[in-house]
């Protein structure tokens, strides 16, 4: 994924789907503190990327969309981002 749309502080919807995007996400995905809407449906991620989603969203308070269909994502993958979800707003609280 390109440096500069993790720079992109102010973004609010970032659509990746169907970009063939494989494994873990970059860290630095947790910096968009303004996202709203995450879309990576469609993308070979596996439980990896699962992984690295659910350490993003933690630092994710504002996201109210996301959308994981077709990624590979088990079900452990999705527990965690479920988790981090609920971490994330328990946190903007």
């Amino acid at each position: 994924m390109p440096s500069a749309i993790v720079d992109a502080r102010r973004l609010r919807v970032l659509n990746l789907a169907n970009n063939r995007l494989h494994g873990v996400l970059p860290s630095a995905m947790g910096d968009l503190d303004k996202l709203h809407d995450l879309d990576v449906s469609h993308n070979p991620l596996g439980p990896k990327g699962a992984g690295s989603i659910a350490s993003a969203l933690v630092s994710l308070p504002a996201l109210t969309r996301l959308q994981l269909s077709g990624t590979g994502a088990t079900d452990a993958g999705t527990v965690a981002v479920a988790e981090a979800l609920s971490a994330a707003r328990d946190r903007a609280r």
